[in-house]
């Protein structure tokens, strides 16, 4: 089941990577020290609220369309340089690259299914007070996420009005005459925290292949590690044993 929390703190985690990687660079617009990049990053993106950033089309780009940049980037280690470079276009009053990594992510995904798998199959949350609470936990965890303003009450989720009521809710997963498969996980992964690959693999009684990296789906990525052992299962359909690689470099 997820956990609207934990997913903001595995961003937040995935986020803290990315800043650690882009202190390498000298020109790195969230600075030299990881430890101050959040910070940093808040102070870039703060004032968006009430001053969007300009872009050539005339729409801007405000703080929360900043937050959706950094999520989208999020995803894997190759997004990252096109964050780094717009962030630093923000820094200069600029926000054409960052509005092109949200516009780009939104229609890749396909946000509209996404949203409608997400409303069928997610438990509903209609209290505006666990709403609330729960926005604060996000800030706790992911700042961020924290916009600054005030958390007075929270407004509920677009899937509490959603006009089908939910037709499958999340369940220990029993599976009659389910082959032997095979659940790779990253251990860094923002999207699906590694800790639900773990408790996917033990549920299904299946191997775990675990690479140690930031980024969302790792298998057929080009990672010799992972994708060798997933093809020989596939080949062979002989499951590999538990297995964990780090990032390669």
């Amino acid at each position: 089941m997820a956990d609207p929390v934990a997913d903001a703190a595995a961003f937040q985690r995935a986020f803290e990577a990315y800043a650690a990687d882009c202190a390498t660079l000298p020109d790195c617009p969230l600075g030299t020290d990881p430890r101050q990049a959040t910070e940093v990053y808040r102070k870039l993106t703060l004032p968006l609220i009430d001053r969007p950033a300009a872009t050539t089309d005339q729409r801007g780009v405000d703080f929360f369309d900043a937050v959706d940049g950094v999520v989208a980037s999020m995803y894997s280690p190759k997004l990252w340089p096109d964050l780094t470079a717009a962030l630093a276009e923000l820094s200069r009053g600029r926000g054409d690259a960052l509005q092109a990594i949200t516009t780009g992510h939104s229609e890749s995904v396909g946000l509209g299914v996404h949203l409608a798998v997400k409303c069928l199959e997610e438990v509903r949350v209609t209290d505006r007070a666990q709403v609330t609470q729960q926005e604060r936990r996000i800030r706790e965890v992911a700042p961020i996420f924290d916009s600054g303003l005030p958390i007075t009450e929270s407004p509920l989720d677009v899937c509490a009005f959603w006009p089908v009521s939910p037709n499958w809710q999340p369940h220990p997963p029993v599976i009659t005459g389910l082959p032997k498969v095979v659940v790779v996980a990253s251990t860094g992964d923002p999207a699906t925290p590694y800790e639900r690959g773990v408790r996917l693999a033990e549920a299904l009684d299946a191997p775990l292949i675990t690479y140690e990296a930031t980024q969302h789906g790792v298998a057929f990525e080009g990672v010799r590690c992972v994708d060798e052992p997933v093809m020989k299962y596939l080949i062979e359909l002989v499951p590999p044993p538990d297995t964990r690689c780090a990032q390669q470099r």
